[in-house]
């Protein structure tokens, strides 16, 4: 038998906006540590004795999965890219077929990948106890011991909550305030970890049985799916008519209240300073204070401020009279909330998909393939933007419609193709790319280059691109 983790690293990571984007999510945050949770979940393998991950994301992160792994110097086993999000029971799904068509004899460890972990050798225990379990067939998930009634979180019931191992009675998702309490008051509850562990062809099973179409749709999306080198994009067509459900719902709480179904299904206890780090006052609580109890990060002035979390990656902060809040300052956007308000900023963010979807979607700075670029001025017909280009790559060979480019070089000496003329340029050299125009930027050398460009048209969208050529074998959509 081969123990096959999976890494689901679709999520968003809503309420830790601004930080956490659309297109830089939580799971690839720094946000407790050296390294982003999605590393970390990563190392935190390295002592069990199983597979590379496969690892399930979203198309847009490709690159930065990739830039992560290499970094840390890891590698996996595949990457899965959904074209669209449809929640954790048809990644799971997709992850079990992948799986299946390595080894017809694979267990899965189905593993969020934006938590905190801070005893690994405790958390890589109660995996262990855990395969012994799922390897006859059951399904066997991880349970949190309550600290406070929290309505954000699923909840275990177990037949016996002291045991190593405790027959699953039903979960309970995202109670009401008062049923939460009482729930902890009662002793006999677990928050749900969203970690699951079974044989692949148990969950593919169980998904037949409960939600056929996922297993349907998810067959086909991989039997027409794209393969490159060791990368699977599953078609986009069968995956919109997947239901958007997850593991719980799909599958978890349906084994448990079916009379007719006789199934195992256990809960293991992780005592290992677990935590999904999901909103500002878990930061907070996971990260050193000064002596006023703050968390600060970034030039930051404060004068009767206590137990806050500010952070800014831009101007100075200065904060007067303030406590139990968080201050987030990026280049774009300041938030200010209290801590007990993550239902409301879920809300607000959710709203900015009509009032100002940029914001919500990207930061300033903005990682791509080759590099990345940061948008320093925007007006009416114009963009300014820094293009830092890493050593041995290049920006695709394209074209804009409605927009020329003046491009000046402040670090480097890159390669610039301008229609049929390729020139080196200097450091405060120039040139000027008219609309229609092909053009490429090179960065053949070990060091980095710098330049500043002014776009100049009538519409300046990032979508206004045709390529042409692409080392990251991208196209005029990505």
């Amino acid at each position: 038998m081969i123990i096959q983790p999976v890494i689901l690293a679709g999520g968003s990571g809503t309420r830790l906006w601004p930080l956490s984007r659309d297109n830089f999510p939580k799971p690839f945050l720094n946000i407790v540590g050296s390294n982003s949770l999605f590393q970390e979940t990563i190392i935190r393998l390295e002592t069990l004795a199983s597979n590379h991950p496969i690892v399930i994301s979203n198309q847009r992160h490709k690159f930065l999965i990739q830039e992560q792994l290499n970094s840390i110097n890891k590698s996996h086993s595949s990457i899965i890219l959904e074209p669209i999000q449809k929640n954790t029971a048809p990644a799971l799904t997709l992850a079990a077929i992948h799986s299946l068509s390595i080894s017809k004899d694979s267990l899965l460890i189905c593993l969020p990948a934006d938590h905190l972990i801070e005893n690994t050798s405790d958390f890589i225990a109660s995996l262990n106890k855990g395969i012994s379990k799922a390897k006859d067939g059951s399904i066997v998930t991880f349970g949190i011991s309550p600290t406070e009634p929290k309505t954000g979180y699923g909840y275990i019931e177990c037949s016996n909550i002291e045991a190593d191992a405790s027959e699953l009675i039903r979960f309970i998702e995202k109670p009401k305030k008062k049923l939460a309490l009482n729930m902890v008051n009662s002793g006999n509850y677990l928050w749900n970890s969203g970690i699951f562990m079974m044989r692949a062809e148990t969950w593919i099973s169980l998904i037949s049985q409960y939600s056929p179409s996922i297993l349907e749709n998810c067959e086909l999306a991989m039997e027409n799916s794209i393969s490159e080198e060791e990368v699977i994009s599953p078609d986009k067509a069968y995956m919109e008519l997947c239901p958007n459900i997850s593991i719980d719902y799909a599958v978890m709480e349906k084994i448990n209240s079916d009379i007719n179904m006789k199934f195992n299904s256990w809960v293991i206890p992780i005592n290992s300073g677990w935590s999904d780090v999901g909103t500002w006052k878990e930061i907070w609580n996971h990260s050193n204070h000064n002596k006023d109890g703050n968390h600060t990060l970034g030039d930051i002035y404060t004068e009767d401020v206590t137990n806050s979390i500010l952070i800014s990656q831009s101007n100075n902060l200065a904060v007067i009279g303030l406590s139990d809040i968080a201050i987030i300052q990026t280049p774009d956007v300041t938030l200010v909330t209290p801590f007990n308000q993550d239902d409301k900023l879920k809300k607000l963010v959710a709203s900015l998909e009509t009032q100002n979807p940029e914001i919500k979607k990207d930061h300033n700075t903005v990682k791509r393939p080759w590099g990345e670029y940061t948008i320093l001025e925007e007006g009416s017909g114009f963009q300014v933007k820094k293009l830092i280009i890493n050593a041995k790559s290049s920006i695709s060979l394209q074209s804009h419609n409605k927009r020329s480019e003046h491009w000046t070089v402040v670090k480097g000496n890159p390669l610039i193709t301008n229609e049929s003329s390729k020139i080196i340029l200097t450091e405060n050299e120039s040139i000027y790319i008219p609309k229609n125009a092909k053009h490429r930027i090179e960065n053949p050398n070990e060091g980095i280059v710098v330049i500043i460009e002014v776009q100049v048209g009538d519409y300046i969208e990032e979508d206004d691109i045709i390529r042409y050529e692409d080392q990251y074998n991208r196209t005029s959509e990505d």
